[in-house]
C-alpha cells in the first residue's frame, strides 16, 4: 500500500522535481518507508512507500521493466501476482529481480497492454509511462477500492492518491465547485467521479485512461462493472459456494511479510472472515462503546473464544482529545466524505496500527449481499406507490423530522418516519437513492447561500439515480444493489475506509470486494439475499450457521459502525462546533447563509431537532477550508 503522485506537462515545458517531491511529501502518511522519483522530458512519477511485500530495496518504486520502456508507479495490491509471474515467465522467459507484485505491472503492460489490468486480482491504482510511445496510463481497481484524482488545466495534467497532493502545487488556486458542493452538503459524499473543487476529478473505478503527450485522452475504458444476473437459486449451494469461495479469498489475503490483523465486530460479514481466517495466525480488534446500543464486543468476543485467534477489545472515546480526532479526518478526507462513523475508525485503525501493518475489513457485505435496511424501505414504498399523495408523503415528512431531537442511541422512529415518506414523494424511480440524504429540499432555502441558491431544486441524486435506472438488472431490487455497488460504495464507504486507514499508515484489504466474491454475489437470486420479512443477509447467515452455534451472531441485528455523534457535537465538540457555527458562521458565506447554520445549530444544541449528519459535514468542510484557505 502506498501513496502516488506525478504529472504530464505539454510538450516542451521542464518538468520539476522539487514539484514531485512536494506532492509526494504530502502522502507521506500512505508511504512513510520509503519514497521515489522518475523524471523523464515531460513526464514525472512519484512513490511513497508503506512496505508490505518484499521490504527490502528491491521494492522501490517507481520500477521499469529490464528495457525500461514501461515505468510504473502504483498503489495496492495484486493478490495473484505469483501465478502472472508464472504466466510471464512461461510466455516470454522474463527473469524477475524481485519478489514483489509491483514487477509484473511493467511488464504484464508490455506484454498484455490494456488486458493486463482485467487480469488483476487485488485493489489499485496504477500509473504507466510509454517511453516508446510516449503516452501515460492511468488505471484503477474494479470496485474503487484505492483512489486516484486527477487535476487537469488544458494540457497540463496531475494525478495523486489524495487531494492534498495538488493543494501543494505553486501558484495553483482551486476554486470550490457548487455544484458538488451541493452532493456534499446533502449527502456526505460528492460521487465515484467527481470532487468538491473544480478541475479535479476521479478516474472512475474500474477505468483504464490513456493520455497522449499533450494530455488529450486517447483511450477510456471500463473494463468491468457489477452487474445482477440470476443463476443460482438454491440456499445450500449459495451458502456452500460462499463459504469456499470466502476461504479461498481470505488465504490469497494473507500474503504479507508484515504482520495481519482483522477488524471484528460482532456482525455478521467480518464474523465470516475470522472463521474462514482459521490456521493463520492473525489476531482481531474490536471497537467498545461505552453505549451498550453501540457496543459490538461481546458478540465479537464469542468469534474469539470460537475460532481461538487473539482478541483485542479497543475502547472508543478517551485519550486523544476529541478536536484533535476531528481535525485529523478532516485533513485524512480532504473534506470529501462525513460518514461520521469515520470517527470510531479513526481510533480503532490508531491502535490497531500499534501491531500490524495489514487489516481485513468486511466492506462491501452490505451492498453485494443487500445488508442496508433500505432495501426493505424501498419494497415497501414500491408496494404502497399510489396510497398516499405526494403532498401528504411531504408534509407527514416534515412533520416527523421536525421532531426528531435524539441525541443518543440509533436512528429514533421519528426520522425513520420522516426518511420514508420524505422519500416516498420521489416515486419508485428514486426513491432509494434518497434515503439516505442529510438535507431534504424543504431544509434548503433557510441554509443555502447566493452561490448555491440555484441548486435548490436540482436533485443531488441525479446521477445515483441514472446508475440504478441503467443497469441491465431485471428487477427493482437488483438495480438498487448494482446503484448501491457503483455509486454509493465507492463514494462513501471506500472512501471512508481507505483515508482513516492510510492517514495511519495501515493498509485494509476487502475480501467481500474480491471480484471472485463480487461476482459471485451478482450471480444470486435475490430471494436469497432479502426478504419482506425475516433477517437480511440469507445466504450469509446460512454460511455463518454452518461455522458456529451462537445464535447471538447467527440471528443477531445489523447495527453498523456508527457513534453518537449527535451527543458529541454538543459535548465533547461543543466548543469547537459553537466557533465555526456561532461565532464564526459568517465564514460559510456566500455559499449557505450564516444565519441559518446559527439557527440548524442553535436547534440541535436545545435539543429541538437533530441536525447532527449536516453538522458533522460542515464541522469537516469548515475546518479543511480553514486549514487549507480554499474558497
Amino acid at each position: 500500500m502506498c501513496g502516488i503522485a506525478g504529472f504530464l506537462f505539454s510538450e516542451g515545458r521542464k518538468n520539476s522535481e522539487e514539484i514531485l517531491r512536494g506532492m509526494t511529501t504530502a502522502l507521506a502518511h500512505r508511504g512513510p518507508d520509503g519514497h521515489g522519483q522518475y523524471l523523464d522530458g515531460p513526464v514525472a512519477l512519484g512513490h511513497r512507500r508503506l512496505s508490505i511485500l518484499d521490504i527490502s530495496e528491491a521494492g522501490h518504486q517507481p520500477m521499469a521493466d529490464s528495457d525500461e520502456e514501461n515505468v510504473v508507479t502504483y498503489n495496492g495490491e495484486i493478490y495473484n501476482f505469483k501465478s502472472l509471474r508464472m504466466e510471464i515467465t512461461k510466455e516470454t522467459g522474463y527473469q524477475f529481480k524481485t519478489q514483489c507484485d509491483t514487477e509484473i505491472l511493467p511488464i504484464g503492460f508490455k506484454l498484455w497492454g490494456d488486458a493486463l489490468f482485467d487480469k488483476l486480482e487485488g485493489m489499485f491504482a496504477i500509473a504507466i509511462w510509454d517511453r516508446k510511445n510516449k503516452e501515460l496510463t492511468l488505471a484503477r481497481d474494479a470496485i474503487g477500492i484505492k483512489p486516484l484524482y486527477i487535476y487537469q488545466l488544458d494540457t497540463t495534467l496531475y494525478f495523486a492518491s489524495e487531494i492534498k497532493s495538488f493543494l501543494t502545487l505553486p501558484d495553483h488556486k482551486f476554486r470550490l465547485s457548487a455544484e458538488n458542493l451541493h452532493s456534499y452538503f446533502t449527502n456526505g459524499y460528492v460521487g465515484p467521479d467527481r470532487s468538491t473543487l473544480e478541475n479535479v476529478s476521479q478516474l472512475p473505478p474500474g477505468t483504464i485512461r490513456r493520455y497522449d503527450i499533450n494530455g488529450q485522452v486517447i483511450s477510456d475504458v471500463r473494463f468491468w462493472q457489477p452487474s445482477r444476473v440470476a443463476e443460482i437459486s438454491s440456499l445450500d449451494e449459495a451458502s456452500e459456494r460462499i463459504s469456499a469461495t470466502l476461504k479461498t479469498v481470505v488465504a490469497d489475503m494473507m500474503i504479507s511479510d508484515v504482520p495481519i490483523g482483522i477488524m471484528q465486530s460482532a456482525g455478521i460479514d467480518s464474523s465470516l472472515m475470522s472463521y474462514s481466517a482459521q490456521g493463520f495466525d492473525v489476531p482481531l480488534f474490536t471497537a467498545s462503546f461505552s453505549s451498550k446500543s453501540f457496543d459490538e464486543s461481546g458478540g465479537a468476543s464469542i468469534v474469539a473464544k470460537e475460532t481461538g485467534l487473539e482478541h483485542h477489545i479497543i475502547q472508543i472515546q478517551n485519550d486523544e482529545k476529541p478536536e484533535d480526532i476531528v481535525r485529523a479526518i478532516a485533513h485524512a478526507t480532504d473534506a470529501q466524505l462525513s460518514d461520521s462513523s469515520g470517527y470510531a475508525l479513526y481510533k480503532l485503525c490508531k491502535t490497531i496500527k500499534l501491531h500490524v501493518t495489514v487489516a481485513l475489513s468486511g466492506e462491501g457485505g452490505d451492498e453485494f449481499f443487500a445488508g442496508y435496511p433500505t432495501y426493505r424501505a424501498s419494497r415497501i414504498a414500491g408496494a404502497l406507490n399510489g396510497i398516499f399523495p405526494t403532498s401528504i408523503a411531504k408534509m407527514i415528512g416534515e412533520f416527523a423530522m421536525q421532531r426528531n431531537n435524539a441525541r443518543d442511541g440509533r436512528i429514533p422512529l421519528a426520522e425513520k418516519v420522516g426518511r420514508f415518506m420524505l422519500g416516498y414523494q420521489y416515486g419508485s424511480g428514486q426513491q432509494h437513492s434518497q434515503w439516505r440524504r442529510y438535507l431534504f429540499e424543504y431544509q434548503l432555502p433557510a441554509i443555502y447561500g447566493a452561490e448555491m441558491s440555484g441548486l435548490i431544486s436540482t436533485d443531488p441524486m441525479t446521477e445515483y439515480n441514472a446508475t440504478i435506472t441503467n443497469s441491465q438488472a431485471s428487477s427493482d431490487i437488483d438495480r438498487w444493489m448494482v446503484g448501491d455497488q457503483q455509486y454509493y460504495l465507492p463514494s462513501d464507504m471506500l472512501v471512508k475506509s481507505d483515508r482513516i486507514s492510510m492517514a495511519h499508515s495501515l493498509e485494509v484489504r476487502v475480501p467481500f470486494l474480491d471480484r471472485r466474491m463480487m461476482e459471485l454475489a451478482g450471480s444470486l437470486d435475490h430471494s436469497l439475499l432479502t426478504s419482506m420479512k425475516g433477517p437480511d443477509k440469507l445466504v450469509l447467515r446460512k454460511s455463518l450457521e454452518k461455522m458456529t452455534m451462537s445464535a447471538e451472531l447467527i440471528h443477531g441485528k445489523k447495527r453498523g459502525f456508527n457513534v453518537p455523534i449527535a451527543k458529541i457535537l454538543v459535548d465533547e465538540l461543543h466548543d469547537l462546533a459553537n466557533k465555526f457555527f456561532y461565532d464564526e458562521a459568517d465564514r460559510f458565506a456566500p455559499w449557505l447563509k450564516p444565519d441559518g447554520v446559527r439557527a440548524l445549530w442553535k436547534a440541535h444544541k436545545n435539543q429541538q431537532q437533530s441536525h447532527h449528519y449536516f453538522l458533522w459535514s460542515l464541522l469537516l468542510f469548515g475546518i479543511w477550508a480553514e486549514d487549507t484557505g480554499v474558497k
